[in-house]
């Protein structure tokens, strides 16, 4: 079975810089796409047709809550993992960055990971 494919959506190009990064560690997952702004991830959703969609809520030209709107109505199968940018329009420092990736990592993978129905296996030490 291939892995689930995967768009990432954001305005922010080191948000989707980290996220695209993190995708791509994952071997359960195939990254398909990025998008800066919602009318691109629109056109690459309906063109790579994801399993799901990683969607910053803050994008130029159409917006997050805007971008699922049209999602949820046109593409009802794909799955969307909404999240919310720390601080719009602001330039993003390195401790900001450190917490990002931290938070990219212990929530985000593991959210994308439950909603797609992916276990991880069980490691025990003896």
């Amino acid at each position: 079975m291939a892995p689930p494919r995967i768009v990432v959506a954001d305005s922010s190009l080191i948000i989707r810089k980290v996220i695209s990064d993190a995708l791509k560690n994952e071997p359960a997952f195939e990254l398909v796409g990025t998008a800066g702004d919602g009318e691109l991830a629109l056109i690459s959703i309906a063109a790579l047709q994801p399993d799901l969609v990683v969607l910053g809520d803050t994008m130029p030209l159409v917006g997050g809550p805007e971008t699922l709107a049209v999602l949820t109505k046109e593409f009802p199968e794909i799955r969307v993992v909404m999240f919310r940018t720390p601080t719009p329009n602001k330039p993003i420092d390195s401790a900001g960055l450190a917490t990002t990736i931290e938070a990219i990592q212990k929530d985000l993978i593991p959210r994308i990971k439950s909603l797609l129905g992916i276990t991880s296996p069980i490691q025990l030490s003896l």
